[in-house]
């Protein structure tokens, strides 16, 4: 339930509200158990729970290049394209 907290938490624009999930455990755990347990996986993970994707830069490079729709969806299907062509690692 935490990691679902936590994942909702770092994706989401508006997340659920800690008491739903706590309703959605049917009370099995309270409000301080969830959060001390979002801070235990924090604390493992030392904080860094961020990466930095090339769907996110081609995004935000898109944005600032003032790309159209057709090379936005362009430059995205040659991305999704490398993905899958193992030949295609060796382009940075």
């Amino acid at each position: 339930m935490t990691a679902l907290f936590l994942a909702s938490k770092y994706e989401e624009i508006y997340p659920p509200r800690i008491t739903d999930f706590v309703a959605s455990t049917k009370g099995a755990f309270s409000k301080e158990e969830i959060f001390e347990m979002e801070y235990a996986m924090l604390h493992s993970l030392d904080f860094d729970i961020h990466f930095t994707s090339s769907y996110t830069f081609l995004g935000r490079y898109a944005l600032l290049a003032k790309a159209t729709p057709p090379e936005r969806n362009f430059a995205h299907y040659l991305l999704e394209a490398s993905f899958l062509e193992y030949p295609m690692l060796k382009y940075t």
